[in-house]
């Protein structure tokens, strides 16, 4: 909903503009800070720097004093100095703190809902953007809290009770739009009562982005838990590795929807540096998490027993969305006329391109199963140039989304319907590159043309539609063209390096691998013999 404020505050702020259309949203359990370690400030300084997120919401704060620290030794640090945060709020547990980037938000009031143990507390922001200076902007409310701890049926009924006061509070005051609600909130699965009511429209009517399920101790959802970051006992706080979900980021259905001025971006939500390989392991410990750089880890495990948690918000005064309607076929599963579709119980439901050579952060999980048209995951990227195709390096990418590709070549978003989407707001000329787990990289021979919001590129045609042609290309039969198969260890190049460093390791081994070149479950003679070998010499023209 947008509302109209009051002239004196357009005077004040109309000479700010909207530095970007999406912001960053950040949930984050700082262990008791300060406690009697308020050195832990450097560390959370280099986790602040690297996500830099647009508002941050805290819980566990101990006093205004380590409030203060992580304002002005963490937040603004170097050359970022537009941090603000709200006043101190001291209740009777640990306390909750809200942290702003002043250029995109001002805080507007803050409110306390109180609960038997903590209270749970209201901050309402409004957008700084280009309608401003009009007297028009868009108000945003976001909740945090910690609940009640613990397992058993008194603790669970406790969550139950303190998430009701927000319910009640939002009824009380006429609130169904715009709220973000989340913290610290200590379920276990997603029967849990207080989770129900969260996601029921008689309760707080909101939505979890990321899957239901019973999260704790449970390896199906490696990929979301946030806590613990390690395993060794020091400075307080869970140990045991990463086994629960306990930190959440809920949405109104309006967020959701995006028919109120501001929407949640689909597919952005997760816990930073979770990489899904170290279910009950600390972060720290093998196989090497490579989602963030090593300073940035160490600093979370040092910092606290929660990972953070991020999601994206996107404002009505964006620009427009483009979609990418693309077509590829992949050499390995091509059976003539199409694709064959990877056995459904053996394709991951999250993306698999977190560790090398992609480190692709992203947690998109496909949302619709049952599906019998799915061939693989692939990697979108944009890159953009000023002209030359050449200068379109990896550090030109502007935009990465994982994507699913169809029997047909389609490719579609992890709901199996929707085009993928960027924000037309790069300037240059832009490039497609496809990526794929043991297929040759391609990217698209001219600059991008945009028609009505939509780019269309049908790769599968001709051989000119790829940069590099033929040297990175397959021809598969009558004109119809695909990614080569065979880079097993996305080096860009086949060769005997392909197997050795993974056929050879992987041969004989069922299930979803990057040996597995045909997609048939098995890393066998075919993969090498049929698909590999012949391929050798093939270079991708993606420049790195």
């Amino acid at each position: 909903m947008k509302y109209f404020i009051t002239s004196v505050l357009v005077l004040v702020m109309c000479q700010f503009v909207m530095a970007q259309d999406t912001v960053k949203v950040m949930y984050y359990n700082v262990l008791n800070y300060p406690g009697s370690t308020p050195e832990r400030v450097n560390y959370f300084r280099t986790i602040m720097q690297y996500s830099l997120p647009d508002v941050l919401l805290i819980t566990e704060m101990l006093n205004e004093e380590g409030a203060d620290d992580l304002l002005n030794l963490g937040l603004n640090a170097g050359a970022v100095d537009y941090y603000e945060r709200a006043p101190f709020s001291d209740g009777p547990d640990t306390d909750n703190m809200l942290y702003f980037n002043s250029n995109k938000f001002s805080l507007r009031s803050q409110n306390v809902i109180s609960t038997v143990l903590r209270d749970i507390n209201e901050y309402i922001l409004y957008k700084k953007g280009p309608d401003l200076a009009a007297g028009d902007t868009v108000f945003m409310r976001f909740f945090v809290a910690h609940l009640k701890s613990s397992t058993g049926s008194s603790n669970e009924q406790q969550r139950l009770e303190e998430v009701m006061e927000v319910g009640q509070y939002l009824a009380d005051n006429g609130i169904t739009e715009n709220y973000v609600f989340g913290g610290d909130l200590n379920f276990y699965d997603s029967g849990e009562p207080a989770y129900q009511y969260i996601i029921s429209n008689t309760g707080l009517n909101m939505v979890d982005p990321l899957p239901a399920g019973n999260w704790h101790d449970n390896s199906s959802f490696a990929a979301i838990h946030t806590q613990s970051t390690r395993t060794a006992q020091f400075g307080g706080g869970a140990t045991g590795g990463c086994d629960d979900r306990f930190d959440f980021t809920f949405f109104s259905q309006n967020l959701v929807s995006g028919n109120q001025s501001v929407q949640y971006v689909p597919g952005s939500s997760f816990a930073l540096a979770n990489d899904g390989q170290h279910f009950n392991l600390g972060i720290l410990d093998g196989p090497v998490n490579t989602t963030v750089p090593d300073s940035v880890l160490n600093a979370l495990y040092y910092m606290a027993d929660h990972l953070p948690v991020m999601s994206s918000l996107r404002f009505d005064d964006a620009p427009a969305m483009v979609s990418i309607d693309a077509k590829v076929y992949l050499e390995g599963a091509f059976n003539g006329t199409a694709m064959d579709p990877y056995p459904q119980a053996e394709l991951p439901n999250y993306q698999p391109y977190f560790d090398n050579p992609w480190y692709y952060q992203g947690m998109e999980y496909l949302e619709s199963n049952g599906s019998n048209e799915v061939v693989d995951w692939c990697l979108l990227e944009l890159r953009v140039s000023d002209g030359n195709i050449l200068d379109a390096i990896a550090d030109t990418a502007v935009w990465k989304k994982a994507c699913l590709v169809l029997s047909d070549g389609s490719i579609r978003d992890t709901n199996l319907t929707d085009l993928p989407q960027f924000d037309d707001v790069y300037q240059g000329d832009k490039y497609l590159v496809v990526r794929h787990r043991n297929h040759l990289d391609i990217i698209s021979a001219n600059p991008l043309q945009i028609n009505e919001n939509i780019i269309s590129i049908d790769f599968t045609t001709s051989s000119a539609t790829v940069y590099g042609g033929v040297n990175g290309y397959s021809h598969l039969i009558n004109g119809t063209w695909g990614m080569s198969a065979g880079d097993m260890n996305g080096d860009g190049m086949i060769n005997l390096t392909d197997l050795t460093d993974i056929w050879k390791l992987q041969a004989g081994i069922k299930g979803y691998q990057r040996g597995d070149i045909n997609f048939n479950e098995q890393v066998d003679n075919i993969d090498k013999n049929k698909y590999c070998i012949p391929n050798f010499n093939k270079v991708s023209a993606v420049m790195q």
